[in-house]
Formats: structure tokens, C-alpha cells, sequence
């Protein structure tokens, strides 16, 4: 989609008061989500990127009478600043611990009155938020669709099933651990159904599952989908799937429905226009239960691990050759620009098998490695020496499971002894947290406040967290690694560690490895972090006079590892 310009913004802010005037509504929630709530719309499906031309992943949007608020979190206050124009949104940066939906709670309770939210589009555990302190006006798809120039977002690609050797578990296994006889689970979130159904489709830029919504009884899973075109001869006759259209959906969970028990539903993964209607059809049977699904996806079995450990290896390739070919470019002082870095490096990912990236690739450069989720990597921006280079990338590959790595370098020459701080103060909170050993049932804010504290020590912080989960989603739940997560980070789940540091203006660090959360052989009720990336860290940022011995020791086994791998970076 190209570029939606500030003209056409403008026309559908005021056609939106226009709407609010009409419906009697004192303000309007413009979401973000498509109806699977996705994690990443593509813009011509996003209602908020038509009234804001904000292009990042998490944000919420109030609109009001006189105000167009867009509320975001610390990995967006200078991406939203940079993109936004302040005559058409009010940017609200949301100060870490501060949830964007909260803050636009709080401007929407003094707006007063009436508030309008989109059913179809609105995740039901916020609608029960909201439901708290509003007098809500609900509207459904036909209704956003009328007052949004939606772009046709595709849904041709076709949906394959992964191999068992890689998925570990059949579906109708994976059921039986799931439901007793008498229940049946609606499935809305579309990691959720593509990890269930074994099956990938690619059908969302940077996912590989596929838009469809699911319903498991017993043995068999049925799969509502936009249309049947993607689907191929070989999956119509898997014995444990069955599919019909989305347009089929409420007569098909009517007759299925009928003789259930109880009906297991996620309230923060089920849109509110889908509960509606199963709580209408069966009002005592639906039963919330808050990451049902996402609590057993997110501990990956042998087959799993395997297959992300391969893939993690090719991904280690991409990255390593990626970040050679910058220094060797500025060393033979050629002519490249971000975007040749982004070009170059998403290549190397299809040349490495790479089905497609897991993310959109973040490839700055002097002061925009500092924009945390950089989007727009530039061919006016050209790489010069002595600047900080941040990558952070991923790729799946045959099975679908994201990878998800970071690295920060020096372009070439000599770094400044700010770089080298900065760099060095989030090495030493990577090894912190890479090397921590800790107790059953340890909550993620714990771990986090062991990498941010040689950080804070000297003097800086950052605004996000420490460590996400990561499965057929680049982001996934059951792992969870922020100064504010209770989750248990448990023995097989999978997920990230990187701490960084951001100076406007002038650079960023963060480094990303992810890990498999393992049992301490040695010591019994223990956990540690089993290791996925091997890629050296540049030597001309580390200042080893920040360093402990024992600091030191753990690079020096990590670096020799990365060595032996061929994906070391040279010392001088």
C-alpha cells in the first residue's frame, strides 16, 4: 500500500466526528486490529493507520470531538513523532508500565458520555474493560467497513500442513490433552489455530498462519475460512479437519454447539462480536479461560526444538553474512545506504530457504538505531564509518516457527567511548540474564531486573522489556520477561533476551538472543537458559575495563562457540 497521505487522513478523522455527531457518541475507539486481531494488519486493513499514518505494530487511538489521540508505548515515542502529523494526532508517549489501552481509558472517561467501539475488531477482554466504566455503542464489520477505505488484503496463500517430524504432535493429540468429552474451545487468534491444525498458509505479511477461526470437539477440528481457494486436495481429505466458510460459521457452531457441555473461549483472543454470539447460543455454557491454548503451545516438544534449533542456525547465517557485508562495503568505502542493508540482508534470508521473514527487518544506522522498532530503513540514509549498525531479523522456514535475533556493530573505523558504554553496559546485562540460573515458578520480573541492572547502574534504561515468547508468531505468550510480568517462565518454553539502550540522536544498542528455558543438569528445582544464536559480538565495541572477570569468562567460552561456527567478527 502506498504511503497514505495527510489529505486523505484529515477527510477520515472528519468524516469519523461526522459518525460520532450522527450516532450520538461523545468519543469512538479506532482499533488497530483486523477481526482475527492479528498482531501484524497489513495497513490496508488497519482503521488505525487511516486516521493516524502510524505504521508500527502496537498502538490504540481515541478519537473525540476535537482530539485524535494515539497512544504508544516506549519502542514507538520517536517512531510515532517522526511519522505523525501534530496538526491531525495528538501522539501520547505512554511511559513505561503504563498500558497504552489504560491511558486511552483515562481520555475517553474525561470525553464522557457515550463511547463507540467496533465489535468485530475489539478483543472481548478489552470490550470487558471498557464495559466497566462506559456506556458502550457497539458496530460491526459492515459498519467499519463504510467508514474506512479498506485496500483488498489477500488471502491466496495456500495453507499446507507441516510435517509430524516437525510439529511432534497430531491435532486429535493435541485435542485430547486439551478438552475432556464434554467441552468443546472457539479458536480466534490464528498462531492458536495454525499450531493446532499443524497447518501454515502465509496469508499476513510476516506470519505464516493463516486468516481462519476454529472450533475443536472430540477429535476434529473445523475451520472457518474467507474462502476455500487456498485450500489444497490433500488437506480437504485430513481426517481430524473439516472446512467451511467464515459465512457458514454462526450455522455451523449452531449445530455443533448443540449438545456440548461447556464451551472454553480466551477473552483476550476472541473478538467481541464472536463471544456475542456464542454467549447468546449457549449462555451458560461459555467458559473464559484467559491463554488455555497459548499455556500448552508455548512449551515446545522434542520435534519442535529441533526444528527451531535448524532453523536458528540458518538465521545465525543470514545475520553473520549480513553484518560482514556492511563492514566490508565501508571498509572499501562503497556507497550503501539502509536500505541497501535492509535489501541485502533480506535476501540472504530467501537464499538461506527462508519461506519469509518473521518481522519486518529493522536495519538503522547512526542515530536511527535509536528508534527502537525502526520501519523505514532509508536510500537517502548512507552508511559511514563510525556509526552504530542495529539488525534485528528473523525468518521462518519449512515449519513455520519465527526466528528472532539482534545485533548491534560498529560500521568501521574507531568507536567513541560513548559507544563503547553503551555497548558494553547492555553486554553486561545480556550476560547477566544469559547466565542466570534460577528457581521453579521464578516470574519474569524477576529476570528482567537481573539484565537492566548493570544498565541502570550506569545511568540508563530502557523502554521495553527484556524477553518475549517467541512460536509460529515472532511474539507469543507463556514467556514473558518485563518489570512488570508475573509469568512463570517455564521448563521448554522458547523465547528472547535483549536488553538494549537508546540515545536519541545518536544511537542504539540492543543484542537479542533467544533461548530454550531448560532443567540445570547439576542442580535439582534449577532453570537455566539454553542458548540459540552464535554470533560474535564486535570486539571494537566492548570495553573490557567495564567487564568482570567472570564476565569475561562467559564471552570468552561464548565467543569461542560463535569461532568454531565460522561467526565470529575479526578483532581488528
Amino acid at each position: 500500500m502506498e504511503r497514505i497521505d495527510n489529505q486523505k487522513i484529515a477527510l477520515t478523522i472528519k468524516n469519523l466526528r461526522t459518525f460520532l455527531k450522527e450516532q450520538g457518541l461523545n468519543s469512538l475507539y479506532v482499533p488497530s486490529f483486523d477481526q482475527y486481531l492479528s498482531e501484524y494488519v497489513p495497513l490496508e486493513d488497519c482503521p488505525r493507520y487511516f486516521v493516524t499514518g502510524f505504521t508500527g505494530s502496537v498502538a490504540e487511538v481515541l478519537i473525540t470531538q476535537d482530539k485524535n489521540y494515539l497512544f504508544v508505548d516506549g519502542r514507538y515515542h520517536e517512531h510515532a513523532a517522526i511519522e505523525c502529523d501534530s496538526k491531525l494526532v495528538d501522539v501520547v508517549p505512554c511511559p513505561y508500565g503504563v498500558a497504552n489501552f489504560d491511558a486511552l481509558m483515562e481520555k475517553a472517561q474525561e470525553a464522557g458520555g457515550t463511547l463507540g467501539i467496533f465489535s468485530s475488531r475489539t478483543p472481548f477482554n478489552s470490550f470487558k474493560k471498557l464495559d466497566e466504566k462506559f456506556k458502550l455503542k457497539l458496530f460491526g464489520e459492515t459498519k467499519i467497513a463504510s467508514l474506512f477505505s479498506f485496500g483488498r488484503s489477500s488471502s491466496d496463500g495456500q495453507i499446507e500442513r507441516i510435517p509430524l517430524e516437525i510439529s511432534g504432535q497430531t491435532t486429535r493429540e493435541k485435542l485430547d490433552e486439551l478438552l475432556t468429552g464434554e467441552q468443546a474451545c472457539f479458536i480466534s487468534a490464528t498462531d492458536s489455530l495454525s499450531w493446532l491444525s499443524n497447518c501454515r498458509g502465509y496469508q499476513i505479511p510476516y506470519m505464516s498462519s493463516f486468516k481462519g477461526k476454529g472450533l475443536g470437539i472430540g477429535e476434529m477440528l473445523y475451520i472457518f475460512l474467507p474462502s476455500k481457494d487456498c485450500l489444497s486436495k490433500d488437506l480437504m481429505r485430513e481426517a481430524d479437519l473439516h472446512f467451511y466458510l467464515l459465512s457458514e460459521m454462526e450455522e455451523v457452531l449452531t449445530e455443533k454447539l448443540a449438545d456440548v457441555g461447556e464451551i472454553v473461549v480466551d477473552p483476550l483472543a476472541i473478538n467481541t462480536q464472536d463471544y456475542r454470539f456464542l454467549k447468546g447460543l449457549k449462555s451458560e455454557q461459555v467458559r473464559e479461560k484467559e491463554n488455555y491454548l497459548v499455556k500448552k503451545q508455548s512449551l515446545k516438544n522434542s520435534s519442535e526444538m529441533k526444528h527451531i534449533e535448524e532453523s536458528f542456525e540458518r538465521s545465525n547465517r543470514v545475520i553473520f553474512n549480513s553484518l560482514m557485508w556492511v563492514k566490508n562495503r565501508v571498509a572499501k568505502k562503497d556507497e550503501i545506504s539502509e536500505r541497501d542493508f535492509f535489501d541485502n540482508t533480506n535476501k540472504n534470508y530467501k537464499e538461506e530457504g527462508a519461506i519469509s521473514n518473521s518481522f519486518n527487518t529493522i536495519a538503522g544506522s547512526g542515530a536511527n538505531s535509536s528508534i527502537i522498532h525502526y520501519k523505514n530503513p532509508s536510500r537517502e540514509k548512507k552508511i559511514i564509518e563510525g556509526e552504530l549498525i542495529l539488525l534485528d531479523s528473523g525468518g521462518y522456514y519449512e515449519g513455520g516457527y519465527a526466528t528472532d535475533t539482534t545485533r548491534t556493530i560498529l560500521s568501521g573505523g574507531e568507536a567513541t567511548s560513548e559507544q563503547k558504554k553503551i555497548f558494553t553496559l547492555v553486554l553486561k546485562g545480556w550476560i547477566a540474564a544469559m547466565n542466570a540460573e534460577f528457581k521453579v515458578g521464578t516470574i519474569g520480573k524477576e529476570l528482567d531486573a537481573i539484565a537492566r541492572k548493570p544498565i541502570i547502574d550506569g545511568g540508563y534504561d530502557y523502554a521495553h522489556g527484556t524477553g518475549h515468547g517467541i512460536g509460529v508468531h515472532v511474539h507469543e505468550g507463556g514467556y514473558s520477561i518485563t518489570p512488570t510480568s508475573e509469568v512463570v517462565i517455564k521448563e521448554g518454553t522458547h523465547g528472547s533476551i535483549e536488553p538494549g539502550i537508546y540515545l536519541p540522536g545518536v544511537g542504539g544498542v540492543r543484542i537479542e538472543n533467544t533461548v530454550f528455558v531448560e532443567a540445570h543438569p547439576e542442580k535439582e528445582g534449577i532453570l537455566r537458559f539454553r542458548n540459540l544464536v552464535w554470533i560474535g559480538m564486535d570486539h571494537k565495541l566492548i570495553d573490557e575495563t567495564l567487564l568482570t572477570e567472570e564476565e569475561k569468562s562467559y564471552l570468552s567460552t561464548y565467543e569461542s562457540e560463535c569461532l568454531k561456527k565460522g561467526h565470529s567478527m575479526p578483532s581488528s
